[in-house]
């Protein structure tokens, strides 16, 4: 899966922090919204490394926090080991889970859909259906499923 830079930027990071960079390096986006900050940090070479840090440090940024605790008495030695925890979730969840992540039906309990590899250490990414809101979309409030 390969995601544009910009859009990361645009999504993940918030609108301050594009806009503080780019005043700092005294950058004239095209507009005020978030997508223009993000346009002109990824296309100056004064901001490209900056942008890309930025990306790398929202990343696993949600929007809601969670904590998951998990009994793990009676679990082996074995999960120790990088290379035996790599194959045994490759075996539960396909090869995918390491690269472009699962898809399975959402509840209102966390289920696994990607695993990152930061050097030594993993990385899990949970997700769970959300309950309902309501927006206004076109003058009319409509019921969003998160």
């Amino acid at each position: 899966m390969i995601v544009d830079l910009k859009d990361v930027l645009a999504m993940e990071v918030p609108k301050a922090a594009l806009k503080y960079i780019a005043q700092t390096n005294e950058l004239k986006p095209g507009g005020t919204s978030i997508e223009h900050y993000a346009d002109v940090l990824v296309h100056s070479p004064k901001t490209i490394d900056i942008a890309k840090v930025l990306a790398r440090q929202y990343r696993y940024a949600g929007r809601t926090a969670v904590n998951l605790f998990i009994p793990t008495s009676g679990i082996s030695r074995d999960w120790n080991n990088p290379k035996y925890f790599k194959a045994e979730m490759e075996k539960k969840y396909g090869p995918d889970i390491f690269t472009d992540g699962v898809k399975p039906q959402l509840t209102e309990e966390p289920k696994l859909i990607r695993i990152h590899e930061d050097g030594s250490r993993y990385i899990l990414t949970f997700s769970y259906l959300g309950k309902p809101r309501r927006v206004l979309d076109n003058y009319e409030i409509v019921t969003q499923k998160k």
